[in-house]
């Protein structure tokens, strides 16, 4: 009776009673070496510059299985990447050449978007590629950065030791940031306070008592500590980012 194999890592199940004198070299390489490789084990992706499958093999290595799975070619447009259709936690790496996105996902199922640069913890739900991290409880930092397609749950402190007062808004009838100095808003830039006649310290408030979504296609940038307050989220869409000082 030949062997089975498990559904998530497709690792040999040999039958008891059979393989005699190769019952090492089974598990060896159908099951040692294939769980080192889903644990810590990296692919290296050469993208043809169409959609891409990974390679899926019973009680064999393959590219699917690993943990890690770095992208490399050049594309022309985005892409997709297609894993399994079972439970599996992946980090991958975008690093192909010519600044597209990656949709890594499963056949049927949909997927996250990989920007060009970047590098994302997965997970494969069996149907779905979702963000494996969606929640920080607290972020102790000096920058925070490449923030993308992520929304910052209630309860996030993203901070830094020596916070800075003040406050920042964005202005949705000009769509420009806007600092206060005091008594009035300005413009960044211009609406800058200081000692006298200084006109230099941008002062941004330090919690979040509004949710607020950054407008597709623009950056933000705060001065940090800075908390998300209960009942308000922070949304960061795709190719943006939230860089707190």
């Amino acid at each position: 009776m030949p062997s089975s194999y498990t559904t998530s890592l497709r690792l040999e199940l040999p039958v008891t009673g059979e393989l005699t004198g190769t019952w090492g070299d089974q598990v060896n390489q159908g099951i040692t070496e294939l769980v080192d490789a889903a644990i810590a084990g990296t692919a290296t992706v050469a993208m043809p510059d169409s959609n891409y499958t990974l390679t899926l093999d019973n009680g064999a290595t393959d590219e699917s299985r690993r943990m890690f799975v770095v992208l490399t070619g050049a594309l022309t447009a985005t892409r997709d990447v297609i894993c399994p259709a079972v439970s599996k936690l992946y980090f991958v790496a975008n690093t192909t050449t010519g600044a597209q996105s990656i949709v890594f996902k499963t056949s049927a199922g949909t997927g996250i978007t990989v920007p060009n640069g970047a590098a994302m913890v997965l997970y494969s739900d069996g149907t779905n590629v979702v963000n494996a991290i969606t929640y920080f409880g607290a972020l102790d930092i000096g920058v925070l950065d490449v923030l993308t397609d992520l929304t910052l749950p209630v309860g996030t402190t993203a901070q830094r030791p020596t916070p800075a007062d003040g406050k920042v808004r964005f202005n949705t009838d000009t769509t420009k940031f806007e600092g206060y100095n005091g008594t009035a808003w300005g413009q960044l830039g211009g609406g800058a306070t200081g000692g006298g006649a200084d006109e230099v310290f941008v002062q941004n408030d330090q919690i979040v008592t509004t949710s607020y979504a950054i407008p597709s296609g623009k950056n933000a940038m705060s001065t940090g500590p800075i908390t998300v307050d209960s009942g308000a989220v922070v949304t960061i869409p795709t190719g943006s980012r939230w860089v707190v000082l």
